[in-house]
């Protein structure tokens, strides 16, 4: 017994002598301080950085429809057959798993999604962790522009992965439909006319509804009938005034590009068979059916897309100036994302013509040279903006999340502000003055997490959703400009109007003096009034 209780003193000493060091290097400290350092880095995530999760899903399909179509071992099979291993629309092939392009690109395919879902996972402890910095991006349309890149990317890179893929395509796909309604909803209570930074949450429901077709045909029909209907019913009011309104932003702009390209991409639903039509199809028929209908409306499509790729181009030409003065920013993310979905398009585009118009366009004619041409140029230029802006991207995101906010007048809650006074004004297909709700969120800025459960508003940004931010001087010039209009085109008072969220609806955020969420006398910021 003398032996054992040697042993166990010796182990309260050892354990004495582990509780001092351990205490005398604060380890508890540290760990609170690096978790405090975490949830503020996930908090204050830009919401753009969602582009970037569709960028690389986009380009894990991509450079792997380019292999298959490159590579001599693999073959084109029935897209349901057991030897479709990768069922991407359009189109299916069948590759010697030996080949090393194969193994090369199969290794690509799976670390872009990997990129993908991991700026998927910190979106979604986003939510969690921050719920009002997300409901405060959710109050604007102009912050909530990106939403809707997000449940693309996730339902793009969950399709195939068994139960849990999807749950996931479902979730994300009723979440899209959501954001389109709710979306739709602010945009008209904001009176705002359509632009580019429109498209990820209404066109772009069309992306979704390919992954969710894979499930439930009927309602990916629904989404693909909804990305349709709100291309053709938006893009030629965008590009009309992309051209006639020179102060929407360029990055905006060129997701001019995104529209058609991505209604074109759902539209391959309706080339693709569902499981029971393929039960009592006849072959002639649906090929008939395709080339009198299917065809034509894609080519319409198609030039759609192409005559919005070189708006993007002529718009980029013409603000060049504006945007090199601005630097570099979140909303530079628009960049990237449109061309991968143009590239997207361009292969879908291609596989229907190799369908359905071989006996008419057959290989190696100049018209297939001249779409296989295009697909490459836009692809490469895709892909290396892509991995241009994600390094740049990554280089100044730590400036981004954390914001020192000491030194700052705190600007004013949504309610607040001058602006507030004239959302009723709206847009107009021509006009020479920057978009009130575009100023509204200038004016107020965004809610940041700066610590443990401390949220303050700031103007610290650099972007707001896609559009860069302006200066103080910029704000003023363009304030006075909408005022001078306003003075002399009076908003016609209305009896009955839509709740303008952030302003009417109450989000519990950033309400008088700091707000519910942070009172600002105990931050030491002083608090800007802007109102009448």
């Amino acid at each position: 017994w003398q032996a054992e209780a040697d042993a166990a003193a010796e182990a309260s000493k050892f354990h004495n002598r582990f509780k001092r060091w351990f205490n005398k290097q604060k380890f508890g400290e540290k760990i609170n301080n690096g978790l405090s350092v975490a949830e503020v880095f996930i908090s204050n995530l830009p919401q753009t950085t969602s582009g970037l999760a569709l960028s690389f899903s986009s380009l894990a399909n991509i450079w792997f429809k380019f292999m298959e179509e490159n590579v001599d071992s693999c073959v084109p099979v029935a897209y349901r057959s057991v030897d479709c291993t990768f069922p991407e629309l359009p189109g299916c092939f069948d590759c010697n798993v030996e080949n090393h392009w194969y193994k090369l690109a199969l290794a690509f395919h799976y670390t872009c999604q990997v990129v993908c879902g991991t700026i998927g996972l910190a979106f979604l402890l986003k939510v969690f962790l921050a719920r009002r910095v997300f409901l405060d991006e959710f109050s604007n349309p102009v912050t909530m522009t990106p939403l809707g890149l997000l449940c693309m990317a996730i339902a793009i890179v969950s399709a195939g992965k068994g139960f849990i893929g999807y749950c996931l395509v479902v979730i994300f796909s009723f979440l899209h439909l959501v954001i389109f309604l709710w979306f739709s909803y602010s945009v008209l209570a904001y009176n705002m006319l359509p632009d580019p930074s429109w498209f990820p949450n209404t066109v772009g429901i069309g992306m979704t509804s390919i992954k969710l077709w894979l499930y439930h045909p009927n309602a990916g029909y629904f989404l693909m009938s909804l990305s349709i209907l709100s291309c053709f019913t938006l893009f030629p009011i965008a590009l009309y005034r992309i051209y006639v309104n020179k102060k929407i932003a360029a990055t905006v702009c060129w997701m001019i590009v995104s529209g058609p390209s991505s209604a074109l991409y759902a539209a391959t639903l309706m080339a693709q068979p569902t499981l029971a039509q393929e039960d009592h199809m006849d072959i002639a028929t649906w090929k008939n059916i395709h080339v009198e209908l299917y065809m034509p409306f894609v080519t319409l499509v198609f030039f759609m897309a192409v005559a919005g790729m070189f708006t993007s181009v002529y718009s980029l030409y013409v603000r060049w100036d504006h945007i090199t003065q601005k630097g570099f920013s979140p909303a530079h993310v628009a960049f990237c994302f449109p061309t991968l979905n143009h590239a997207n398009m361009c292969q879908a585009y291609r596989s229907g013509v190799d369908a359905f118009m071989s006996d008419v366009i057959p290989p190696g004619s100049f018209l297939k040279i001249v779409l296989y041409c295009y697909w490459c140029m836009v692809l490469f230029c895709g892909t290396i903006a892509t991995f241009v802006i994600t390094a740049k991207f990554v280089a100044h995101l730590p400036e981004w999340v954390f914001i020192d906010v000491e030194d700052e007048e705190e600007p004013p809650a949504p309610n607040e502000t001058l602006i507030s006074e004239l959302i009723p004004t709206g847009d107009s297909m021509k006009q020479k003055f920057v978009s009130p709700a575009v100023l509204q969120a200038n004016e107020t800025g965004a809610l940041v997490r700066v610590g443990r459960g401390r949220y303050v508003r700031t103007r610290k940004l650099t972007a707001l959703g896609f559009e860069p931010i302006m200066n103080w001087l910029e704000m003023a010039q363009e304030r006075d400009i909408l005022l001078e209009y306003v003075a002399r085109n009076p908003p016609k008072q209305r009896t009955r109007t839509l709740s303008v969220p952030g302003i009417d609806i109450d989000f519990n955020f950033g309400m008088g003096g700091g707000g519910a969420v942070w009172d600002s006398s105990h931050s030491g910021r002083a608090r800007a009034n802007t109102g009448f």
